[in-house]
């Protein structure tokens, strides 16, 4: 576990594809820079290099040579790409909506997204819609249509590419060509960053009622079990990405106790 002070934060990890690095953002006052580090808690290094602008929501490319990433750099959320040695930063997106929650397909060939007309800001995104693009930033397809709907929260690709889930206030799943759009899971509450097991049978999500909890459940939205709760020593924060160990042992999670915010494991 990686622990902070109530000054800073570590928020949405990621785990590299061959399981030996984590990628996350690492919030200090006013910064948000994006860092990696082995998996033994060694060898911190800052990827961005950014004071004064936003970055967030990393996520490998399934080869780890690349990381796709949220930042303001140019004065809107916008979604970028780098180099895993964090060299050779590409803006992929270029609008006046907020685009956020880079997701890379498990071939590589396209980054699924949420992205915003309302106001660019970085809280309180609605409505919010989500989105598919080639990997280079080309052929941007708009995949649902809530207008004020609830706001889409994750998404995330099913291991074999051929699905992608996401939150909002329930689970939905959808065709990566934006057919086939189905609630897979009533949770009256808000389900945040939906995320499939490297295997495919299980789902890990956040979820908001009254209290925050994380919990899996199987593939096909039956099975709900809570791992964390809001009464445990660990909250879980809403709306900060989780990600299985690509073993599929371990989900990585954001969370606090009474003060201390940092990177945490569950079994």
């Amino acid at each position: 576990m990686i622990t902070q002070s109530p000054q800073t934060t570590v928020t949405g990890p990621a785990f590299s594809p061959d399981g030996q690095k984590i990628v996350f953002t690492y919030t200090f006052p006013g910064n948000y820079e994006i860092y990696v580090i082995d998996i033994d808690g060694s060898n911190l290094v800052n990827l961005t290099n950014t004071p004064t602008w936003y970055e967030e929501a990393p996520s490998w490319s399934p080869d780890g040579e690349r990381i796709t990433f949220g930042s303001s750099r140019d004065g809107n959320a916008e979604i970028y790409i780098m180099d895993a040695d964090g060299s050779n930063t590409i803006r992929l997106t270029n609008n006046s909506a907020s685009d956020w929650n880079p997701v890379w397909s498990p071939d590589g060939s396209k980054i699924a997204f949420v992205s915003s007309y309302s106001p660019p800001t970085w809280s309180g995104f609605n409505p919010s819609n989500l989105y598919t693009m080639n990997a280079d930033g080309t052929d941007v397809r708009q995949l649902t249509d809530w207008g004020s709907g609830p706001r889409v929260n994750g998404p995330a690709w099913s291991p074999n590419g051929d699905k992608i889930i996401f939150g909002g206030d329930d689970l939905y799943v959808v065709n990566p060509d934006g057919s086939g759009l189905q609630l897979l899971s009533e949770q009256r509450g808000t389900v945040g960053n939906p995320v499939w097991s490297p295997d495919g049978s299980m789902i890990a999500l956040h979820l908001k009622n009254l209290t925050f909890e994380l919990v899996v459940m199987n593939a096909d939205g039956t099975g709900t079990r809570q791992l964390i709760s809001s009464g445990t020593t660990w909250h879980v924060v809403e709306e900060m990405p989780l990600a299985w160990s690509p073993d599929g042992s371990k989900i990585t999670f954001t969370g606090h106790d009474s003060w201390v915010r940092g990177l945490a494991f569950s079994k």
